[in-house]
């Protein structure tokens, strides 16, 4: 996040540098007419860059919190279905409860008669 922040706010200070200029440089004279009060127009001028910055970390934030499939892909958070890498987790099967009882019961059965050959009498 710090380093969201990092590039987020530097870019913005940008924008609303660039927006302040532009409309100084551009804006300004016609609008005289309309808005005779520099600090009025300063303001509006203000407004427009502030929005503009806004825009720009808003998008910056989304995208950083969504990222795109072909980001996910570059970056490869998780190792699907790649059982051959080192780090992927092997999924295993999991066996039915009830089974996994049985299976206790006889060893443990095994366990207690020990495996003595069972001679039938004729």
């Amino acid at each position: 996040m710090s380093s969201l922040l990092l590039r987020v706010i530097p870019i913005g200070m940008l924008i609303v540098a660039c927006v302040l200029i532009l409309c100084y440089l551009v804006a300004d004279k016609p609008l005289v007419e309309f808005i005779p009060s520099d600090p009025a127009r300063f303001g509006l001028y203000l407004l427009a860059a502030l929005g503009l910055a806004g825009w720009y970390a808003q998008r910056t934030f989304r995208r950083w919190n969504r990222p795109t499939a072909e980001e996910l892909y570059n970056r490869r958070p998780t190792h699907f279905q790649n059982t051959s890498h080192p780090d992927a987790t092997q999924v295993t099967e999991r066996k039915n409860p009830f089974e996994r009882l049985a299976e206790r019961d006889q060893q443990r059965l095994k366990e207690e008669v020990g495996e003595t050959p069972v001679v039938e009498a004729v």
